[in-house]
């Protein structure tokens, strides 16, 4: 009997270090959300506010802090800056391998559109209301992307469109037939067609 009640005990413990654990990464996460500074670089490679560290691959969702600074620095970028920066054709099978060697640059990503919807952005000091998030098939796989500039019409599984993005992760998400499905996402200003 003792031994279950210092097995429960135990348990409980656990149950209140990690509890406390999840508040503490909470904190630091809204910690970074106030302290990264505007004239801060597109993607921060280094320092505190380092984005990587808090990117976990295979997992969905990005960090508002990391997703609202990327989105606000992409709103004030000029086309031609982002097409000096550009890496060339993404590598999709690169990125499965070693999501984090290739992440934080723009890459160039095209496919058949599969699906494109305008969302609301939560956050008003990002310069725009709108990001247009999308779904593209490059060589038969998902490439998820949010881009701020409204697109051209798209017809939905027959035009090829491109946008040059930045990578930010391999993200999951649960596809409508219920499969789990692991995929590159980008945040990009726009997308166009692809020639």
């Amino acid at each position: 009997m003792r031994a279950l009640l210092l097995l429960a005990a135990g348990l409980c413990g656990c149950k209140s270090s990690f509890e406390s654990e999840l508040a503490g990464l909470r904190a630091e996460i809204v910690r970074l959300q106030g302290t990264v500074p505007p004239e801060s670089p597109l993607w921060i490679t280094d320092g505190p506010n380092a984005f990587d560290r808090h990117i976990e691959d295979f997992s969905p969702g990005v960090p508002d802090f990391i997703y609202n600074h990327v989105v606000r620095k992409l709103a004030q970028m000029k086309y031609e800056d982002i097409g000096k920066a550009l890496q060339g054709s993404f590598p999709p099978d690169e990125a499965f391998k070693d999501p984090a060697n290739l992440r934080g640059r723009f890459w160039k990503v095209h496919g058949t559109v599969a699906n494109l919807e305008p969302l609301q952005v939560a956050d008003r000091s990002l310069g725009v209301a709108t990001v247009y998030s999308g779904v593209l098939f490059m060589e038969g796989r998902p490439i998820l992307f949010h881009v701020v500039d409204k697109p051209e019409v798209a017809y939905i599984g027959q035009d090829v469109f491109e946008v040059n993005g930045i990578f930010v992760k391999i993200l999951s998400y649960t596809a409508r037939n219920g499969r789990k499905v692991d995929a590159p996402f980008f945040l990009g200003r726009r997308m166009g067609k692809y020639y």
